[in-house]
């Protein structure tokens, strides 16, 4: 099985195709599994490597809460692009991956060639009420186990709209993909990382510095991550904004030929394809690169 090792553990990771770099960031309790479609898609022109971050999967997930926590999510991230020699790569986040890979950047920026950061609004919501309900997860998955965690994340806005479109189907594959973590390493991460990041609006002199080129992609129907979306477009230097219509936060999932076509299409234009991408390119219609009005 490929690990890299890190500071102190490893990470387990998958990889596929040639050409230049790009690293995909999975979300809370998702692992690498997230991006087969990501897989297939990128790997015609890139090199792309997809990993379990730590207390997800075959990852290191330590018993101890000060083995977790934004910088050190960021930071296995960079061990994970020295160790494999890809820098500089493009990182694809979604939701929490998006806030390992923007904090990458700004901590690492050498590491980083292109951002694609997808339904990240880290520290977005009144920070108080964010950090209840993380701790109130990490004890269901301290009590309960994956399934309690599961239930947590089932009756959440995060996946509501996946599970409205895609029914039992789409409830059968979050319970599959939350089911293959350690109901620790999930405690863990969620009260240390999520109940603990900084808010996006704190950040704003460093973010205003960020340089590296940056897709901002949300869905219409993400309502906790379309104001910070468009915030963190509008305060990046390099950023570009792509709206997914009728597409909620796990955009990979829901609708994943237009998430596809709007990478590839970027990557492409900052990064240059190293093969012929042709039918991947055709434009989608759910992707609106127009403004949307953001909801408060």
């Amino acid at each position: 099985m490929p690990f890299i090792a890190v500071d102190d553990g490893v990470l387990y990771y998958v990889e596929a195709g040639r050409g230049r770099p790009v690293v995909l960031v999975h979300g809370l309790a998702c692992g690498w599994r997230l991006w087969r479609s990501q897989l297939r898609a990128l790997s015609r022109g890139f090199r792309v490597v997809a990993y379990d971050q730590r207390g997800h999967g075959l990852s290191t997930a330590p018993a101890e809460a000060g083995a977790y926590g934004e910088d050190r999510l960021a930071d296995d991230l960079a061990g994970l692009i020295r160790g494999l020699g890809l820098a500089p790569a493009a990182v694809v986040g979604l939701s929490m991956g998006g806030g390992a890979a923007l904090n990458l950047a700004l901590r690492h920026p050498g590491l980083v060639a292109a951002l694609v950061l997808a339904g990240t609004g880290s520290g977005s919501d009144d920070v108080e009420a964010a950090r209840e309900r993380a701790l109130a997860w990490a004890a269901a998955a301290r009590s309960g186990g994956t399934a309690a965690f599961a239930a947590c994340m089932l009756a959440s806005a995060s996946v509501a709209a996946y599970v409205a479109d895609g029914g039992p189907r789409a409830r059968r594959h979050m319970r599959l993909l939350i089911g293959r973590h350690p109901a620790h390493g999930l405690a863990q991460i969620t009260a240390e990382v999520l109940g603990r990041r900084r808010s996006l609006y704190a950040r704003r002199a460093a973010l205003a510095r960020l340089a590296t080129p940056t897709l901002v992609m949300c869905g219409t129907r993400d309502a906790h991550c379309r104001k910070p979306s468009a915030f963190l477009a509008d305060i990046l230097p390099d950023a570009e904004l792509a709206w997914l219509h009728g597409v909620g936060h796990m955009s990979c999932l829901e609708a994943p030929r237009a998430f596809n076509a709007a990478v590839l299409a970027f990557l492409e234009r900052r990064l240059g394809a190293s093969h012929g991408q042709a039918a991947e390119r055709s434009a989608d219609r759910r992707v609106m690169q127009q403004p949307f009005e953001c909801v408060a």
